[in-house]
């Protein structure tokens, strides 16, 4: 039951993790372009699209990875019943 308990952790604590990147890049991309010259806000723009991709493709890779050690806790908890 303590496996269960510190992979629901994990995963929340990563969620959290998360939700704080994607908080942060939204406040970065806000104020940046706000205060930037129009000729360096192309550049701004690729950034925060990158940064934002590097976020989404973690995401994804978290999605699958936290997928699968889930479906690995469950089958190891319905095999010992």
């Amino acid at each position: 039951m303590a496996n269960t308990f510190n992979t629901l952790v994990l995963i929340l604590l990563a969620v959290i993790h998360l939700a704080l990147w994607i908080y942060s890049i939204s406040l970065y991309c806000n104020q940046e372009l706000a205060v930037c010259h129009a000729r360096d806000r192309f550049f701004v723009k690729c950034y925060v699209l990158i940064y934002g991709a590097m976020i989404g493709g973690g995401a994804v890779l978290f999605l699958v990875l936290g997928l699968s050690a889930l479906g690995v806790t469950f089958a190891t908890l319905k095999a010992k019943k």
